[in-house]
């Protein structure tokens, strides 16, 4: 049974919402359940109940059920949105980083990986500059990853902007620092406003 979750919305909104709600999914509740790739667990610092679940089970079957999904959707009109992912922009080109070598990703830095998503045109680096919505990055690799020599780290994912791609790269591979010690991964969360 679906979760019946309501936004505060204008009428043109929600029924655009209960419109695009009706077509076939054709994989995209798939895709939201699908993406959870870590184990869905609660860290100790942030209980279910704060996040609106009640144990981890049912997080799991909005996620199945579509729920989160259909919740999100609500969110993306009552923004003035529209949810359906077909008419986002897509790369023009991906490009694939492999590891220079084999180890544990030790270390990583996010603010270079940050700096390089700019640059290729997901974000600005100067105020006037266009963002090139096709452009990012798409990170596979995570601290305390095992990695074999050249499976990749992540994928730069091109737009509009012309770029070195070389150099961008370069810069992606040398953001992250493997080891041949495992270490331990971060916690990725580390409490709420109120705890921090």
């Amino acid at each position: 049974m679906r979760a019946a979750i309501r936004l505060a919305a204008p009428a043109d909104q929600q029924a655009q919402l209960d419109d695009w709600l009706a077509r076939p999914s054709n994989g995209r509740r798939a895709v939201v359940a699908e993406s959870g790739l870590m184990p869905l667990e609660a860290p100790d610092s942030v209980p279910l109940a704060r996040l609106g679940y009640a144990d981890t089970e049912s997080l799991v079957a909005a996620l199945a059920d579509g729920s989160a999904l259909d919740a999100w959707q609500r969110m993306v009109i009552a923004h003035g949105g529209d949810p359906d992912p077909d008419r986002l922009e897509t790369p023009i080109e991906t490009v694939d980083v492999a590891a220079a070598t084999g180890g544990f990703v030790v270390g990583c830095d996010g603010e270079e990986l940050g700096r390089v998503a700019a640059t290729v045109g997901a974000g600005r680096r100067r105020v006037e500059e266009e963002i090139a919505h096709g452009a990012g990055m798409v990170v596979h690799a995570r601290i305390g990853d095992r990695i074999e020599k050249h499976q990749p780290l992540a994928t730069l994912l091109v737009g509009t902007r012309a770029i070195d791609r070389p150099q961008m790269v370069e810069r992606i591979r040398n953001a992250f620092v493997i080891g041949p010690d495992a270490v331990a991964p971060p916690r990725l969360i580390l409490g709420t406003v109120d705890e921090v």
